[in-house]
């Protein structure tokens, strides 16, 4: 009876200190993944990860600037650009990418574009966010305080088929294949480092949201 209740306590001890350090690394916020040179990559909304965050968010470094892979919700995007910032050396955030207009992935722009940062995406996710994601930004703005910071920011430009950046060191290519999760879901391709970036047309287990989609052209 004895052993019984001394295990049962140090069980108790151990979930405490579990819980402890989980607590501890939530006040932290997320920690960016170097995922290759000047490549970081921070996980949002996963298993044990905080879903108020918003998507994940990627970020790629070029010489002179920094392009984005998705901006999150907004309390998402604020930690995020603290990470681009402390990783980048503090590089101007010119473009970040919305793979496409769930709110998840894009009710971040107006914090990225109050940095100056140029919101960009398929032409049929601007025409989306337009349509769908105003109304739907408001409504959780009258009561929370991070929303309320920022106004929502719809891509400010947009392309059809191929987007490029390349300033002779590393290359990013954007590119629409046609409707999957959405009618405007994009990839971001890094040749040199052999990386895509696929937003929510390849997730990490049987999570996809089929309301917007169209299998067939998935």
């Amino acid at each position: 009876m004895k052993q019984t209740m001394v295990r049962a306590s140090l069980v108790m001890v151990l979930m405490a200190g579990v819980y402890a350090v989980a607590a501890q690394q939530a006040q932290k916020g997320p920690t960016p993944i170097k995922v290759a040179e000047g490549v970081w990559f921070q996980q949002h909304g996963d298993i044990g990860k905080p879903t108020w965050l918003g998507s994940n968010v990627a970020w790629i470094e070029f010489s002179d600037y920094v392009a984005v892979i998705d901006t999150s919700f907004p309390l998402g995007a604020e930690e995020a650009i603290r990470n681009i910032k402390a990783t980048t050396n503090n590089k101007p955030i010119r473009y970040a990418f919305i793979t496409h207009y769930h709110g998840d992935h894009a009710f971040g722009n107006g914090a990225f574009a109050r940095e100056g940062t140029t919101i960009v995406a398929h032409e049929n996710a601007r025409k989306e966010y337009l349509a769908r994601n105003v109304e739907p930004y408001l409504k959780p703005a009258e009561k929370d305080p991070v929303y309320a910071k920022y106004k929502p920011v719809p891509p400010t430009l947009s392309f059809t088929d191929k987007f490029i950046l390349d300033d002779g060191n590393r290359r990013a290519e954007v590119y629409y294949f046609g409707q999957a999760h959405t009618t405007g879901c994009i990839f971001v391709f890094l040749p040199k480092e052999k990386m895509v970036f696929t937003g929510d047309s390849c997730v990490n287990g049987p999570f996809n949201y089929m309301g917007d989609s169209d299998t067939a052209s998935w």
